[in-house]
């Protein structure tokens, strides 16, 4: 694990070097460069060549890079598709980000059968148009446990009916996190039950801050997921969104991204090497 977090004033440069250094090493498998400020899109072609070349990378992080635009994310996309071992990437925070890069993201997922968690949270620009890209392409993916969309603000019940009609036909995913949905109502809600009660696997959802949901649709979404074996997590405390927003992480959160609620003997199901708790982190059509 190399752990770069919050250095600032390293840029491009700084990244080649790294990355020159990980392709010597033979045991390497996280790279962390969250809150970099100059990281950006110039520091983007090393990352993408490494996630082309490498071979033992397993998880890469690079939230809060506030240089970060579409360009870059577009190039890491790239990338990705071509990649055979990544089993975590997290890119949320990043305020530049918009509809274009998960568009980008997600039609990088339907290339890889490896990614376990995809972090795309704190996205302040990103709308509906681009949930729908990732909701689609989650769709049958067959390796994805987690993913965050946490503090998509313009996110609203079609955000939420686009997952659901993914829920209905993915099988792996185990935890989805819609923290900080303020747009969110009932109607959304109703339709994330109907596809939990559909599906047979469990699901642990996380919807902290969002009060356009009555405690009653509440009431009956967790029964719901309850009975399927999973949970609901709408408290500040044990969700995702909390930690997104304060940057109160363990300090290195994409080595351990397997929560309980999707280990060996919680469900039966196989998670990805090197995953062990997302949620202990705080861990939609085409248009």
């Amino acid at each position: 694990v190399i752990d770069l977090s919050n250095c600032m004033g390293l840029g491009r440069e700084g990244v080649t070097a790294v990355a020159a250094i990980i392709e010597r090493l033979r045991d390497f498998d996280a790279l962390s460069l969250r809150a970099c400020d100059e990281v950006g899109d110039e520091s983007v072609p090393p990352l993408a060549l490494l996630l082309a070349t490498n071979r033992s990378l397993r998880a890469l992080d690079i939230r809060a890079c506030l240089a970060l635009s579409d360009a870059g994310a577009g190039a890491l996309a790239g990338a990705l598709k071509g990649n055979a071992t990544l089993t975590s990437l997290r890119l949320g925070q990043c305020p530049r980000l918009t509809d274009r890069a998960l568009r980008d993201l997600g039609t990088a997922l339907r290339h890889t059968s490896t990614l376990a968690v995809l972090d795309v949270s704190g996205l302040p620009r990103v709308t509906v148009r681009g949930i729908a890209k990732i909701a689609r392409a989650v769709r049958g993916h067959p390796s994805l446990l987690r993913l965050d969309l946490s503090g998509c603000f313009a996110a609203t019940d079609a955000s939420a009916s686009a997952l659901a009609a993914s829920l209905r036909r993915n099988h792996a995913l185990r935890e989805l996190a819609l923290n900080h949905w303020p747009n969110l109502t009932g109607k959304g809600a109703l339709a994330l039950q109907a596809a939990v009660t559909a599906r047979l696997e469990p699901l642990r959802l996380e919807a902290a801050g969002t009060e356009g949901v009555s405690d009653a649709q509440r009431a009956d979404l967790r029964l719901a997921l309850t009975i399927k074996g999973g949970e609901l997590v709408d408290a500040e405390a044990g969700a995702a969104g909390g930690a997104w927003a304060s940057g109160d992480e363990e300090d290195v959160p994409w080595a351990d991204a397997e929560s309980d609620s999707v280990s060996d003997e919680g469900h039966g199901h196989r998670g990805a090497p090197g995953l062990a708790g997302a949620a202990g982190e705080g861990h939609a059509g085409e248009a």
